[in-house]
Formats: C-alpha cells, structure tokens, sequence
C-alpha cells in the first residue's frame, strides 16, 4: 500500500500536515513517500504486540535537481497517549543521512498506536522522501 504525504510550512513555527487515512496492512507494514518543506506527522498505525518497529528512508535531498542545502533530516518516533498527555517520544530523534538508504530500529516497543515526524532545516527548499515502516 503507497500513501503520499504532503507537508509544508504555514508560518515559520507551524508544520502542514497532509496525510492519507488508509489503514496499515495486515502483514504490519506500509510503503510511504513525502515531499516536505520543513516537516510532516505520518499517518498513525496500531501494533498488535511487543516488538521492533523499523523505518527504512531514503532521500537525496535536491529540490528540482539542485542541492537543498542540508546533509541530513530527523525522524522521531512517537506513541500516541490519550488527549490529556503528550505523545511519548520512542528514544532519541534519529539524522538520516542525505544520499544514503537507511534503516534504524527502535527495539522493544510496547503495543500501541505510533506515529513518526520527520523535520529538516527550515531553509524554503523541499526534499522528497520515500520509506517503508515494519511493525509488530
């Protein structure tokens, strides 16, 4: 299943999310591809167990064939909590590195519903980004 993600900036402290609703797979996993100016929420997905949960990035940070000024851009994983808390961040934000197809794991995560951001420099350039995330 593609899901096209489409994010920019409102204001220079805001993020525009665009997402698909679609639901995740049954085999615990989604191909996603995002053009994104500064930042984008991924749509959220529900894990059956305990496990690992893995997203593989890859992007070469160019915007219209010239370089987009950046090396790298973060992805963090969050789980969802109910409204009256944050979100709880899983580990520490992850730098992909520009050029390169990267996977990072974030082992041991407890059943839930998640979610992934990806950031990069505020800079008026946009990069595209494609990825596949594998979950419990």
């Amino acid at each position: 299943m593609r899901i096209r993600l489409l994010a920019g900036i409102l204001s220079a402290m805001t993020v525009m999310v665009l997402f698909g609703a679609q639901q995740a797979s049954a085999d615990g996993s989604f191909a996603w591809d995002a053009t994104i100016k500064y930042g984008l929420s991924s749509r959220h997905w529900n894990t059956s167990s305990y496990g690992d949960q893995v997203i593989v990035a890859y992007s070469d940070c160019k915007d219209s064939g010239q370089s987009a000024g950046i090396t790298y851009y973060t992805i963090r994983l969050y789980q969802a909590q109910d409204s009256s808390t944050n979100d709880k961040l899983i580990g520490s934000p992850v730098n992909y590195a520009c050029g390169k197809k990267l996977q990072y794991t974030w082992k041991g995560t407890v059943k839930g519903e998640y979610y992934f951001m990806i950031r990069k420099a505020d800079n008026g350039k946009y990069i595209y980004v494609t990825g596949s995330v594998t979950y419990p």
